[in-house]
């Protein structure tokens, strides 16, 4: 009786094991859901022929027919236009909201964003609501809402929906190197015995009052205007701080002659803040941008840094 007991405990559990197994790799067909998950994905993002976001009465466009320029005008940082793609091609409808919980989704979320989209010819337009501490994401389309996901995303997946035109703007501001600048003045408001200007002549670059200079140390620091890309744009108003600082003398002037630009690029670079760790640019548009602190102590240079030193 026993041991006929030991294995009937012994078949139980090993039901019961099966059972449990079964239950954990179980996923419900998307025939037993009340909606489609891939409601707003696509899955081909190369059929988007236009977005418009209308987030604080502010209009952000962006259409094939301009190659994806912000508002047809400026070019477009091109990591978040890349990351804007993979959000309309991987989000997903993580649940469907009851009709009794829109109204309290639409009331208490802070984050609002309505956006439109051509794709294929056919037009889409659905609303974006967040909550407050940036950790749900709510599509409304209509009398419908979703509660919305992207697996494996941890961030915010309203958040590229909340962008202003300003931080959807390419953020390289020049792009020149020893091979194409021709001219480079620097010049030091406050202290002019600093200023230089490194020119090329016919053969290779030049220097007042430096008569033999270390080719590597020209070619590294002209090189340094490569790509030349800011860590951000910021607008009026966006920083106070910084927005006082643009009203003072820069620190350090730079001016480019290049031969891909039809006319002088000016930058002028402004002292550093306190505890800040950026430094605020204004770049040949008048506009202000930042770059960290040690990215941009680079540029500050003495005519005598240039010379050949040789090794004894």
């Amino acid at each position: 009786m026993g041991k006929d007991k030991n294995r009937i405990l012994l078949y139980i559990l090993g039901i019961l094991i099966l059972l449990n197994l079964a239950l954990a790799f179980y996923k419900p067909s998307n025939s037993k859901l009340n909606y489609r998950p891939d409601r707003f994905a696509i899955a081909d993002t190369t059929l988007i022929d236009e977005i418009e976001i209308i987030h604080n009465d502010e209009v952000i466009k962006l259409d094939r027919l301009s190659r994806f320029k912000v508002n047809g005008v400026y070019n477009t940082d091109q990591s978040m236009l890349a990351l804007i793609f993979a959000v309309f091609n991987r989000v997903q409808v993580g649940k469907k909201i009851t009709k009794g919980s829109i109204a309290e989704i639409t009331s208490d979320s802070v984050h609002y964003a309505k956006i439109n989209l051509l794709v294929d010819g056919e037009f889409q337009s659905f609303e974006m609501y967040g909550n407050a501490t940036r950790t749900r994401t709510f599509f409304v389309e209509g009398d419908d809402a979703y509660e919305m996901e992207i697996p494996g995303y941890r961030d915010f997946v309203g958040g590229i929906f909340l962008i202003n035109e300003t931080q959807w703007r390419d953020r390289m501001i020049f792009n020149g190197n020893w091979r194409s600048i021709q001219k480079l003045s620097a010049k030091y408001p406050d202290d002019p015995q600093l200023d230089f200007q490194i020119i090329f002549n016919e053969y290779f670059f030049t220097i007042d009052g430096e008569p033999e200079l270390d080719s590597g140390i020209v070619v590294d620091f002209l090189n340094d205007f490569e790509y030349f890309t800011a860590d951000d744009r910021i607008s009026d108003g966006d920083q106070l701080v910084f927005d006082s600082l643009a009203r003072m003398t820069p620190e350090l002037v730079i001016e480019l002659d290049d031969i891909k630009y039809p006319e002088s690029q000016v930058f002028k670079i402004f002292p550093s803040l306190p505890g800040v760790g950026y430094r605020l640019l204004i770049d040949p548009n008048g506009e202000k941008v930042v770059f960290q602190e040690s990215r941009i102590k680079a540029l500050f240079r003495k005519k005598e840094s240039f010379r050949f030193t040789p090794n004894l």
